[in-house]
């Protein structure tokens, strides 16, 4: 069901961006005043924000839930013969080569093959933020394995932690400084570059705390269904959101205090980060309120939530012009009122829908046309061998 959230975010956030005329004058105003002029505008502004700690977060808890589910079987499978790790890994190179293809813009391919590389193709997005947050969790899962020393959770929790006290260290730099300094752009923009959107500080704080979530649940998974367990994590939720804050502050104020020096902010600045994985954790205790209550079918909806990649790569290509350089973003030019633009993000959903409802036909065909493309060029080599 989080998964489905989380898509569905994406997409009605990413449309209603993308063409509504009065977004830009209106973020700009929310970020120079604090209020934008309109309730509604600044409530769904939240709402965006909150997609991708959601995404991210979800996207360590499944993984490493399942990757933990297989000790119960058999706990002396080695390590890269583990079936979780395997299809982990498998998973990080086929995110990776699509987060990549999809920065190849074919219009400028005469371009390219003269050697002049665009910018963003080294950009470093979502997935490959996801792709080496995945990465990360099997690294950090077969370092536990090794050493066998205390619980996985703490493992997963320290790192997070660490990649989210990382985060105001980047903001000091000044304009046009990057990180690792002397590194090729693709390199910085992990870290800290002109093309950094999700770099892995601090989004990969997300994924390693929900390896937290994923290891704790399965530990006590006997627990899950008892119906004082989303109370109880809706109110680990709430308090780490409401003093997420206060803790940064003390934080900030000890190290003043005992090292007379500024810490310049350091942990208060970063109590975003929690505040939002907080939203995340009380979001998780709501939907499992409402799975003791409601018994949760397969539907379309949750359908959507197991398909999430294939939903990102056709959004990509459809609102924003990869690979092919076409986009809806054109189309609209961002001139759609905010009534035409909700009622557009709606039917764009409805289109994800239909497409995930026959998602089993695309892939028959993809493979298909696939399957021609791999033979042609096959004999394609073959005649250039036999030359």
């Amino acid at each position: 069901m989080a998964r489905s959230i989380a898509i569905i975010l994406m997409l009605e956030g990413h449309f209603i961006t993308l063409t509504f005329r009065d977004y830009q004058p209106l973020t700009d105003t929310l970020r120079k005043t604090g209020n934008s002029g309109s309730t509604v505008f600044d409530w769904w502004v939240n709402l965006r924000g909150f997609t991708a700690p959601l995404f991210f977060t979800i996207t360590g808890l499944v993984f490493v839930y399942l990757l933990t589910k297989h000790e119960e079987k058999d706990g002396k499978t080695p390590f890269f013969k583990i079936p979780r790790v395997k299809k982990g890994i498998r998973r990080v190179i086929m995110i990776l080569f699509w987060a990549y293809i999809l920065q190849i813009n074919l219009k400028y391919l005469i371009y390219y093959l003269h050697g002049n590389m665009n910018s963003q193709l080294y950009a470093f997005h979502i997935l490959q933020s996801i792709a080496l947050g995945i990465a990360c969790l099997i690294l950090i899962y077969g370092f536990h394995k090794l050493i066998k020393k205390g619980p996985l959770s703490f493992y997963y929790l320290i790192s997070g932690i660490i990649f989210f006290s990382l985060y105001p260290y980047f903001h000091t730099f000044s304009e046009g400084h990057y990180f690792p300094e002397k590194a090729p752009e693709v390199i910085q923009n992990i870290f800290h570059g002109p093309k950094s959107e999700f770099p892995i500080i601090p989004w990969m704080g997300f994924v390693l705390f929900g390896g937290m979530l994923g290891a704790i649940t399965h530990q006590y998974e006997q627990y899950l269904r008892k119906k004082w367990f989303p109370y109880l994590t809706f109110l680990i939720g709430l308090f780490l959101f409401l003093f997420a804050s206060v803790f940064g502050k003390g934080i900030d104020y000890l190290l003043a205090h005992f090292f007379e020096q500024s810490s310049n902010l350091m942990f208060e600045k970063n109590s975003w980060l929690y505040a939002k994985f907080a939203e995340v954790i009380m979001l998780l205790s709501f939907l499992m309120l409402i799975e003791q209550y409601i018994k949760i079918k397969e539907s379309l909806f949750l359908k959507m939530g197991q398909n999430t990649l294939p939903i990102y790569i056709v959004h990509v290509i459809i609102l924003y012009g990869a690979i092919t350089g076409y986009s809806l973003k054109d189309l609209f030019k961002t001139e759609l009122t905010a009534s035409e633009s909700i009622i557009g993000a709606v039917l764009f959903i409805v289109a994800f829908a239909f497409f995930i409802k026959y998602i089993e036909w695309f892939r028959e065909k993809f493979g298909m046309t696939r399957s021609r493309i791999v033979g042609k060029t096959k004999a394609l080599f073959k005649v250039f061998n036999k030359a």
